[in-house]
């Protein structure tokens, strides 16, 4: 797995607005690309994925990762429902079953 510091070497996380950015790496066609732009992209179940070092994180357990050093020991849940609001404070560590008890439900107005 990727390392805290090998995460933080590559892409900079703002933890009050939940972005990851890719850090300049000295590589000109890399930098010229990527270097200062936003990581990821959606998946088909609405999550930003990143491709770092060869393999794909969701961006919110990389987000997890780059804060607290370690990765999470559970599931991440995005508080609000906004799979893509990695803002620190939006994110905790659960269950699975605490994970689908916030789950959206189709019958909730």
């Amino acid at each position: 797995d990727l390392t805290a510091a090998r995460a933080r070497e590559l892409i900079e996380y703002n933890s009050t607005n939940g972005t990851l950015i890719w850090r300049p790496r000295g590589v000109p066609s890399f930098d010229a690309q990527f270097g200062g732009k936003h990581c990821g992209s959606l998946d088909s179940e609405g999550y930003l994925i990143v491709r770092a070092d060869g393999r794909n994180y969701k961006s919110h357990r990389l987000a997890w990762l780059i804060e607290h050093g370690e990765w999470p020991n559970g599931q991440i849940d995005h508080i609000n429902r906004d799979k893509i609001d990695n803002s620190i404070k939006n994110l905790r560590v659960v269950s699975a079953q605490e994970n689908n008890k916030n789950k959206k439900n189709p019958f909730w107005r």
